[in-house]
């Protein structure tokens, strides 16, 4: 039998993906469209190949993200608070990775004016992230820590926004 204690945190979760699901409602719409503004932003500097590369796991991540969430919606109760937090999790992990490789993949070889706005959006989706996903710490640490980790060693080590002149 489950004890009090137990019960409690199974709500509290349940909430929390809850609150989870219906906040990634309105940050996921703009994923696709920052992306590709991006794309097109950095088209003529970068190869075409890796750019394709890129924005398609971004579009394929934010399908597999709102998929979800329509799961989610039509029946919560058919998985575990704990299962509906992982999957999310699964989807963010792509997400994330797709932000993160901004820094490394971009940055270098872009422009003065192109790394500044790269820079610009990668701390406005981080910022954006903070309320929408922090209800569960582990999405939310997952979504910002690799791109805030790339992104500062970008800048230390000269790869930043202050290195090439265009």
């Amino acid at each position: 039998m489950e004890s009090h204690t137990e019960a409690r945190d199974t709500f509290v979760l349940a909430e929390q993906v809850r609150i989870l699901y219906s906040n990634v409602k309105t940050t996921t719409v703009p994923i696709p469209l920052t992306s590709l503004a991006l794309t097109a932003l950095v088209w003529k500097e970068l190869s075409h190949r890796s750019l394709l590369i890129w924005l398609a796991v971004m579009l394929l991540s934010t399908s597999i993200r709102l998929v979800l969430i329509r799961a989610y919606d039509l029946s919560p109760s058919r998985y575990t608070a704990e299962q509906w937090s992982n999957w999310q999790v699964a989807v963010t992990v792509l997400l994330s990775g797709g932000w993160a490789w901004i820094p490394i993949g971009m940055l270098p070889s872009l422009s003065h004016d192109n790394q500044f706005c790269c820079t610009f959006v990668l701390v406005g989706m981080i910022s954006s992230s903070t309320a929408a996903l922090s209800v569960i710490r582990r999405v939310f640490v997952i979504y910002t820590l690799p791109t805030v980790s790339t992104l500062s060693g970008a800048v230390y080590a000269g790869g930043g926004a202050d290195t090439k002149q265009g």
